[in-house]
């Protein structure tokens, strides 16, 4: 058991690696809002 030594000297890494697929999935179910883009006729219009 290699990964032993890591849960006891670091735990709040160990407990962020296994917070990264909640994490991954979290920023998969709310995607970011579109951003809005002036059409360029009416940028050349005004």
């Amino acid at each position: 058991m290699s990964w032993l030594p890591l849960s006891f000297g670091a735990p709040m890494v160990l407990w962020g690696l296994l917070a990264l697929p909640v994490i991954w999935w979290l920023l998969r179910l709310t995607p970011p809002k579109p951003q809005t883009e002036i059409f360029p006729p009416l940028k050349i219009l005004a």
